[in-house]
Parts: C-alpha cells; sequence; structure tokens
C-alpha cells in the first residue's frame, strides 16, 4: 500500500505535513475465513451488534451477512413527485406511515418494516412529550417495548450511558429537546413502532428519524426485547465505555515529515505483505493560519491498496467535518479543528 498526500493549491503557500501511520500485522486469510464462518452459522443477536459497533475489522469487512441501509422519517408524506401539487409541501414533524386503531387507541405508526432487519439508529425531537411509543416484534398484538413519553432517554434500560444514548444540548426532561439512541433494536420477522399522542390533546410535531437495516430473506436474527437487553446488560455497558474511549491501537508506526510547496506532494509506502493499517495521524502546520479552511479542502488524501487507488478525498472531509474542517470527535475519527 502507498499513501500520497498532494498540495494542489495554486500559488505560495508553505505547508509542513506530518503523517503517522499505525500498522499491525495480521492472517488475513484466516481471520476472513473464521469470521466468515461464524457469522454463517451464529444468528445476529443484540451482543453481536455491539461487538460489531466497535470493531475495526467490522468497518472495513464487506457486510456479511449482507444487508441494505435505510431511513425513514418525519417528512411531509404529501410530497411525492415533481408533478404532483404538494411537491413542495413542508409539514415535516407531522409525517406518518398512517395511524393504526389498536385496543380503542389511535396509534400513529412511525415505522413498519418486515424483517429480518434490525434498527440502528433513532433521533427524536419535539416541543411536547407527552404520549407513548410502543415497539411491536415479530406481528405479535402486544408491545414488546414500551416508552412512557416521546423520549429515549426513558427508554427503561438502565445500562445505556452517553456512548450509545446520548442528549441533545437543547434537552430537558419535561420541556423540548430530543435525543439520539445507537443501540441496535434487532428483529426476526417484523417491526412496527407507533405513538400515541395524549387523549383529547391537539397533535404537535413529532420530529424523527429512524435508520435500519434488511437482512436478506432466511438471515438468523434473534429478535430484541427487554429480557433479551436485560441479558446483554455487560456487553451494552462495554460498548458505551468503548465508544467513549476507543482503546489505543497497537502495532508498527510508520511516520514522515515534509515541506510542501503547491504542486507538492508527500508519498509513504508503507511494509508489502499481508497487512492491516489501524490509524492514520495527519499533522497540518501552515503559513497563513487565516486559510486554514482553505487549506484542509486543497490537501488531497490518496491511498491505493495492492496497486489499485481506492482513496482519493480533500483532507477536511476525510475528517468528517466537510468544508471549513470543523471540530470532529466520534469513536473512529478526530480533527481538533484548527490549524496547528
Amino acid at each position: 500500500m502507498d499513501i500520497k498526500i498532494n498540495m494542489e493549491m495554486k500559488g505560495r503557500m508553505w505547508v509542513t505535513i506530518f503523517i503517522k501511520y499505525l500498522i499491525a500485522v495480521m492472517l488475513m486469510g484466516y481471520l476472513f475465513v473464521a469470521c466468515k464462518e461464524r457469522k454463517i452459522a451464529d444468528p445476529i443477536t443484540l451482543e453481536t451488534l455491539l461487538k460489531e459497533m466497535v470493531s475495526l475489522e467490522e468497518q472495513a469487512r464487506f457486510p456479511e451477512p449482507f444487508y441494505t441501509a435505510k431511513q425513514v422519517s418525519s417528512y411531509d408524506r404529501s410530497s411525492i413527485s415533481p408533478d404532483s401539487a404538494h411537491w413542495f409541501a413542508n409539514a415535516d414533524g407531522f409525517g406518518i406511515e398512517r395511524t393504526d386503531t389498536i385496543a380503542g387507541r389511535l396509534e400513529k405508526v412511525l415505522f413498519d418494516q418486515n424483517g429480518p432487519g434490525t434498527i440502528t439508529r433513532i433521533w427524536i425531537t419535539t416541543i411536547d412529550k407527552r404520549g407513548t411509543w410502543r415497539f411491536y416484534f415479530d406481528g405479535q398484538k402486544e408491545p414488546g417495548w414500551i416508552i412512557p413519553a416521546y423520549d429515549l432517554m426513558k427508554s427503561g434500560i438502565p445500562s445505556l450511558g452517553k456512548g450509545l444514548l446520548q442528549a441533545h444540548t437543547s434537552y430537558t426532561p419535561e420541556g423540548k429537546g430530543g435525543n439520539t439512541l445507537f443501540l441496535p433494536i434487532p428483529y426476526s420477522k417484523s417491526c412496527k413502532v407507533t405513538f400515541e399522542d395524549p387523549k383529547g390533546e391537539p397533535p404537535t410535531p413529532k420530529y424523527y428519524q429512524i435508520n435500519y437495516r434488511t437482512y436478506e430473506k432466511g438471515t438468523s436474527v434473534e429478535t430484541f426485547s427487554m429480557e433479551v437487553a436485560k441479558h446483554a446488560a455487560d456487553e451494552i455497558s462495554k460498548t458505551d465505555r468503548l465508544l467513549l474511549n476507543p482503546a489505543p491501537s497497537t502495532g508498527e508506526t510508520i511516520q514522515k515529515q515534509q515541506l510542501l510547496l503547491a504542486g507538492d506532494s508527500l508519498v509513504l509506502p508503507l511494509p508489502n505483505g499481508q497487512k492491516a493499517v489501524y490509524e492514520v495521524v495527519f499533522k497540518v502546520r501552515s503559513s497563513d493560519t487565516a486559510a486554514y479552511a482553505q487549506l484542509m479542502r486543497a490537501l488531497i488524501f490518496k491511498a491505493a491498496f495492492d496497486g489499485k487507488q481506492t482513496v482519493w478525498v480533500p483532507l477536511g472531509d476525510y475528517s468528517g467535518g466537510g468544508i471549513g474542517s470543523p471540530m470532529i470527535k466520534s469513536w473512529y475519527l478526530h480533527a481538533d479543528g484548527r490549524e496547528r
């Protein structure tokens, strides 16, 4: 593998680039076969999904079993096509699949998917938290999980911490604001998520995004329940800690430093053989601190594996920050958002 960073900005600018790579030697063929065999034999469970969330190897490997990632949200359902009269309708917060009457209750259906699948993220916010969430699994008539408010902080799962459940900066327990849940919610056959407004009260906007996976037919999945969550409490806590405090990488460190002018390149060849890159660190020092955002857009990171280029990205986008290259801090990406 070779990596390359180009300074493509026109004009004169002095930039010092420091690149550090952490290489870990691996028996890649053995690990891939062993992991593939394990996944085919074993069902997908809450615990296996949690382990996947903090596995660097899983992030870099093609999904097995295969899945398709999708999302539903509270967008205005009357906006159908550019040819329709309601194409620019924007009553976001009132967009639902439909309304079901269940045991005399009017429940707004936010999510209704046939399985096997897994909900991977729920983002919500509102100005009125009153009401009830209900999760129906595998066609059951009774909900398998009830949350007594439009508030995931009241999920009833005590082992959840800030790594898997985060309140938004505007959140107050009884007032406005929302939260985001990253706890996987797997289901074997189907999952329906509903919300019931308080009786006699006019509805208020309920904003949501639900990200989910759909697996191929026949994939074995253990359906979520509060009992399953209780059994996985230790794994939930462990994953929560690792998301907030990633384990340091180990292995051989290779680094190079070079002064770049416009049009220059820094190239760092890596050792041949079966290896894996576990960490890459860029340190940028510029003579023009006012041009930091422009500089991070102009520095292009390229990487080639086995002679085939697979990475071409501005350095600011590689960090996840995008234009302006702001500060980013997550489980696998970190940028300080300023020139050093």
